[in-house]
């Protein structure tokens, strides 16, 4: 669902909403193997696990030693667009 901002001249979708929009646009393009940094991936569980689980994620949550590198992109990709 997008938001959007009335304004005097249009309406405008919220900034959080065009940037979770972008964000999993480049998530996206980023899985595909034919992607320059596809390599930045995790590694995809196996659909024979993944078919059994509540709540399934095709990719393994990479581990984090920091709470910086827990917030950025990659792990916060895997845990909301997968």
């Amino acid at each position: 669902m997008v938001k959007t901002v009335n304004t005097s001249r249009s309406t405008q979708p919220l900034l959080s909403d065009r940037r979770e929009q972008l964000t999993k646009h480049f998530f996206d393009q980023l899985k595909r193997p034919d992607s320059c940094i596809a390599h930045l991936m995790p590694l995809r569980r196996d659909i024979s696990l993944t078919s059994n689980l509540r709540n399934a994620r095709l990719y393994e949550l990479p581990k984090a030693r920091t709470a910086r590198y827990a917030k950025s992109f990659v792990p916060y990709c895997v845990t909301h667009f997968t």
